[in-house]
């Protein structure tokens, strides 16, 4: 095969992808979406024509399923674009050198979802857009996630295109076809299976009633301090609106808190250092805090307590200096800090810069990029893992346990698992999306959110600022969601839920073992290609 008809076969593949992905949700491409990428990145005549089919598979899959990142600024698309693709050239080098020895149903699931794997880990964790994602839609066969998590269904869906590819490479040869119809009756099997391992919830029970706020703010009113007064006031009237059902606890959205926050540093330091001329101090910013929180207070009553994401400013890398954390707190009936989470997975490129400690080269870099950065922030701290937070509720002895996570993190596994192995009753996502409005963004975090109820058999409630605002059980399934004139996203309201909670504390496979057994494939895959390729090359 030619270098220009490999990169074709790519294209191929990579446009297949594409359109499986949750948004624009052609999901049963998943189960033959590598075929041509595969036969291309086999056959390909030359070594440039096999790195023409891999890049370009994973240019055409990862530029429309991410285009939404370039609505922040190119500064955080572009490297996602150029980068990201380069797991599709691991893959390939995996499953060349593993189809030497295996039948393609094994070696290309083995490959493909080893690459997804590596893809996740530091230092440019980017779990998004795994093939395993695209079950959504069908939740029996997402089910399996309570075994294996999503990279066992991108296993799946793998092996399906590898059958095929055997199948294909065998003509019309009955015996060729073994392959396809093994995999055909795995995957009905697992659909069985995941049905009823996803229904295996137990008896649940009302939560406590949280209204989540959703004030629909766009980025650029947001980041526009004149606007301050608007914020506040979109924030009070959703606030008096959700008092009316007498919530137990009131939630806003990630950093929608206006005031910045200040934690465990000297009143005296600075959170403004680069505007000698307008000081903000730290006991500044807890006076206003204080002076915000007791305005809202008063338009939503006594009662409820109130979660809220927060741009918060802890202690940086010595005493005298501040570093941002996004944040969420956890604030009682009388607006006392009785908890608190800080992100654990910082965005690359928008959230942190990789590899890039505090002070030197570091600091200096992210000044000169940060007029290109739209507001974002490349110098976060993250937080050191999963919190489980109480929340106490009139007449009820036992507390609620309630897990916050932010955003991004919701697109891996870990916090929520080690949420569920602490014992918590649900989980609390909250995020802003103003970034990326009427994008596939929304669609990707929503069908996120279904995979960690399924993993970890706990109801996820997502608290947005422009939608998706919902419950989802700890089926997987959608509960409910606010929704106005039709529309999900993009509207401004209140979504008042009850999470139904598991009575057993149930734990899944997934919860105890995580990704372990992708730990050991991604290890087998990658010796087992490494030693194919060194016989390879001594042999005549």
């Amino acid at each position: 095969m030619r270098a220009w008809a490999a990169a074709a076969c790519g294209a191929a593949s990579g446009a297949l992808l594409a359109a499986a992905v949750p948004g624009p949700g052609l999901w049963p491409l998943a189960f033959c979406a590598l075929v041509p990428w595969a036969v291309a990145s086999e056959r390909a005549a030359s070594r440039a024509g096999r790195i023409a089919a891999d890049y370009v598979c994973g240019v055409v899959f990862f530029v429309p399923t991410v285009w939404w990142l370039s609505r922040i600024t190119l500064a955080a698309f572009i490297p996602v674009a150029i980068l990201a693709p380069i797991f599709v050239c691991f893959a390939g080098w995996m499953y060349r050198r593993l189809r030497t020895t295996l039948p393609a149903a094994l070696a290309l699931p083995a490959a493909w979802t080893a690459s997804e794997f590596v893809r996740s880990l530091p230092p440019f964790p980017f779990p998004w857009a795994w093939l395993g994602y695209d079950a959504v839609p069908w939740l029996d066969l997402a089910g399996l996630a309570s075994l294996g998590g999503p990279l066992l269904l991108s296993f799946l869906f793998a092996a399906s295109s590898g059958a095929l590819v055997d199948a294909l490479a065998g003509g019309r040869k009955a015996p060729r076809f073994v392959p396809a119809v093994a995999v055909a009756a795995v995957l009905a099997a697992g659909a069985f299976t995941g049905g009823a391992l996803r229904r295996a919830v137990g008896p649940v029970a009302e939560g406590p009633t949280i209204a989540c706020l959703q004030p629909n703010i766009p980025q650029s009113l947001k980041d526009n301090p004149v606007s301050l007064e608007e914020l506040e006031g979109r924030l009070f009237r959703l606030a008096r609106q959700a008092a009316a059902s007498e919530p137990d606890l009131v939630v806003i959205p990630e950093t929608m808190l206006p005031p910045w926050i200040a934690r465990d540093l000297a009143p005296d330091v600075n959170l403004l250092p680069s505007d000698e001329a307008m000081p903000y101090l730290v006991r500044e910013a807890q006076r206003d805090e204080r002076a915000f929180l007791a305005r809202l207070r008063r338009s939503l009553g006594r009662k409820p307590w109130l979660l809220s994401g927060v741009f918060l400013y802890g202690p940086g890398a010595d005493p005298k200096s501040a570093r941002p954390r996004n944040s969420a707190i956890l604030y009682d009936a009388k607006d006392r800090e009785v908890g608190r989470y800080d992100k654990m997975y910082l965005v690359p490129g928008s959230e942190s810069l990789p590899l890039l400690p505090e002070g030197g080269i570091g600091d200096s870099l992210r000044r000169a990029l940060d007029p290109f950065t739209a507001g974002m922030m490349l110098d976060m701290a993250p937080g050191p893992g999963a919190r489980v937070l109480e929340l106490r509720r009139e007449g009820v002895e036992r507390p609620d346990r309630l897990s916050p996570s932010i955003c991004y993190d919701n697109a891996f596994a870990r916090p929520y698992r080690d949420a569920a192995a602490t014992g918590c009753d649900f989980h609390i996502v909250l995020s802003n999306e103003g970034w990326f409005p009427d994008s596939y963004e929304m669609d990707h975090m929503l069908a996120y959110s279904a995979f960690r109820a399924i993993e970890t058999r706990r109801a996820v409630v997502r608290c947005t600022n422009t939608g998706v605002s919902c419950v989802v059980g700890p089926d997987g399934a959608l509960v409910e969601a606010l929704v106005k004139d039709g529309r999900r996203s993009e509207i401004e309201g209140v979504l008042t839920v009850k999470p139904p909670i598991p009575t057993q504390a149930p734990s899944t496979v997934y919860a105890l073992v995580g990704d372990l057994p992708w730990k050991l494939l991604a290890a087998v895959a990658l010796v087992g290609a490494w030693t194919l390729r060194r016989r390879g090359a001594k042999s005549p």
